[in-house]
């Protein structure tokens, strides 16, 4: 989605309302992004530069406490524990 509505030069959503703008592009994740599942930093959008490999943009909802799958600032995913994850810096607007 977020590679999407860059590519469309659109904004990212930027609160849970933000959603129905970008639903075509969210066949799997939008439910998962609304009941909490998936913790998005609502307005921050994909990176180039070089520090966003180590922001953390969306994750899992249990990534602070037992670790998970992340999606980092730059577009790649990986998997982190828990204290990766809580030392890991947070994607800004």
């Amino acid at each position: 989605m977020l590679k999407t509505v860059q590519a469309d030069k659109a904004k990212p959503p930027a609160k849970p309302a933000d959603l129905g703008a970008v639903d075509p592009y969210l066949p799997t994740a939008g439910a998962d992004l609304r009941s909490g599942e998936i913790v998005y930093v609502w307005g921050a959008s994909l990176s180039s530069d070089p520090s966003a490999s180590s922001k953390v943009i969306a994750h899992e909802k249990n990534a602070p406490s037992e670790g998970g799958w992340v999606l980092m600032q730059d577009g790649k995913v990986r998997q982190m524990t828990a204290d990766e994850f809580r030392s890991a810096p947070k994607a800004s607007k």
